[in-house]
């Protein structure tokens, strides 16, 4: 080897070390991307993500998003992609160190405001859905804002039933008390 070309090698892993990119294609299945580094595309890489053992989280990079290339000795066979870095088309979506916030393509959001103690979920159109085996709410008050609320099941009021539209339905009814 002759040292023109040992410089040229070494000058090529080290330039390979870390670089910037886009996501040019994902693999969602795989857990891969490629990535534009605007001389190459590279090969289909893992990316990295906050954790992958008994608790896992899923983000999938998206094709566009600008992520670093992280290559071992220089050696892009062997390179991981570690989203994410804000940019011109994809800029941060909250201006303070107090807030939190996940922004999804849909325009769903959620936010934690850590000064103002306010969990806040935006779903952009859709709904929000929670599966569990029993949920409580701990509160204050509770409000409900909707043109109509519907209990599927049997409902108990501990407290006072208090009601201020009137009051209908059909079936038997049975009203006991003192």
């Amino acid at each position: 080897m002759s040292g023109a070309y040992a410089v040229a090698e070494l000058e090529r892993l080290l330039a390979n070390l870390v670089r910037v990119g886009v996501v040019a294609a994902l693999d969602e299945v795989a857990a891969r991307v490629t990535v534009d580094l605007g001389d190459v595309v590279t090969d289909w890489l893992p990316w990295v993500t906050a954790r992958a053992g008994a608790t896992r989280t899923w983000s999938a990079p998206r094709p566009g998003e600008q992520v670093l290339v992280l290559a071992p000795y220089g050696d892009l066979a062997q390179a991981l992609a570690l989203p994410a870095i804000y940019q011109e088309a994809h800029p941060a979506p909250a201006g303070t160190k107090d807030v939190e916030r996940v922004v999804f393509p849909d325009g769903s959001t959620v936010d934690y405001d850590s000064a103002a103690h306010c969990l806040t979920v935006t779903a952009g159109g859709g709904r929000v859905v929670v599966n569990c085996g029993e949920a409580t709410i701990n509160a204050g008050q509770v409000t409900l804002n909707a043109p109509q609320t519907t209990c599927t099941g049997a409902l108990t009021v501990q407290g006072l039933l208090s009601y201020k539209a009137g009051l209908s339905g059909t079936g038997a009814s049975v009203i006991a008390g003192d």
